[in-house]
């Protein structure tokens, strides 16, 4: 078995970077990394997880969401606040949505298909940086509410 050694310094630069511009991710990059994430470590091969690529006028549709999740959690919320979470979404030229759906399996427990669709969130951000694109992992504190919840499923 033969061992890269440029495959550890690649690893050990990869960082999440937050400086986004708006240039498209052609389909075809979004596909490879997306394909990647399928080969993250699964036991049983449940794959308890779903991704959801929002792009583009989608951006319009997750601001309105957030706007609501945040009304919802604070009806005094300020419109500068609101403003400041309506343009989240447009941060990055394309989000995509991790989504966990546990399945109920007597040999894999909640805990370990956690961490199954962590690795295949990595395995997505390690080929979306190995095909030239920069990537980050940020997770939003509405993501949990149950306004997103129920529009995200």
């Amino acid at each position: 078995m033969s061992f890269n050694p440029n495959a550890l310094a690649w690893l050990a630069g990869r960082r999440s970077n937050g400086r986004m511009t708006d240039e498209p991710v052609p389909a075809g990059v979004l596909a490879q990394a997306l394909q990647a994430a399928l080969w993250a470590p699964d036991h049983r091969r449940l794959q308890p997880w779903r991704f959801q690529v929002i792009q583009g006028e989608a951006r319009a549709q997750l601001a309105n969401v957030l706007e609501a999740a945040q009304r919802a959690q604070d009806p005094d919320v300020s419109a500068s606040q609101l403003e400041k979470i309506r343009l989240q979404p447009w941060r990055a030229p394309v989000l995509v949505v991790a989504i966990l759906q546990p399945v109920v399996h007597d040999k894999v427990p909640h805990v370990e298909q956690v961490l199954s669709m962590g690795a295949a969130i990595e395995n997505f951000l390690l080929m979306i940086e190995a095909q030239g694109y920069h990537a980050m992992w940020r997770t939003g504190l509405l993501v949990d509410t149950p306004v997103v919840r129920g529009r995200l499923g």
